[in-house]
């Protein structure tokens, strides 16, 4: 009867051990054996661990994306004068009143187009849950439509993430990493009560 329980609790970890380092290669980590041996050793919290860990082949497709949208804006700016050159040119009277008018209200127009292509680029990146860059492109457009909202709710999603990765790596043994983790996390929920067992 103990035979039995041995073989399968020995085939459990070992079926979760596969798991979670073909996960680990999925999202992109080479080093699998490492997460083999995790796996086998603690199970299911080595499981959780890499579920949470961010993927990375999923963070390059990101990357390539955003700097598609990066050349598709500088496209943007670069044809911009051009078309206002042709509106002033057409549309306004040669007077140096009126020039100076059109010119003010085309530069304010091309700095609208500008904050509002940058509002959709964060909320892209928001609804993908790469809330990093979402943070970064919305805290460069703050006062624009409701960008302080998202602000808030991608430091949430941020703190969240990392408090899990934190209390998965301190049940995990690796004391050094949660320890960071808490740092980074400051007041967030108990952090910093975690933080003191350290000491």
């Amino acid at each position: 009867m103990n035979g039995w329980i041995w073989f399968t609790l020995i085939l459990y970890w070992t079926v979760q051990a596969i798991y979670c380092g073909l996960l680990a290669e999925k999202k992109g980590y080479e080093d699998k054996i490492k997460y083999y041996l995790l796996g086998f050793l603690f199970g299911m919290f080595t499981l959780l661990y890499v579920i949470g860990l961010p993927d990375l082949n999923m963070l390059k497709k990101q990357e390539a994306i955003i700097e598609k949208l990066d050349r598709i804006n500088l496209s943007h700016k670069n044809e911009t004068p051009r078309m206002e050159s042709s509106i002033t040119k057409n549309n306004v009277i040669n007077t140096k009143k009126e020039e100076t008018f059109t010119n003010i209200k085309y530069e304010i127009s091309g700095m609208e187009i500008d904050e509002e292509e940058t509002y959709k680029r964060a909320l892209g990146l928001y609804d993908i849950q790469n809330y990093d860059l979402a943070l970064e492109t919305l805290q460069k457009i703050e006062s624009f439509k409701d960008s302080k909202k998202y602000i808030e709710l991608c430091k949430e999603k941020i703190n969240k993430k990392l408090y899990f990765k934190a209390t998965t790596a301190y049940r995990m043994g690796e004391f050094d990493t949660a320890k960071k983790y808490f740092v980074e996390l400051g007041n967030y929920k108990d952090s910093e009560k975690r933080l003191s067992e350290f000491e």
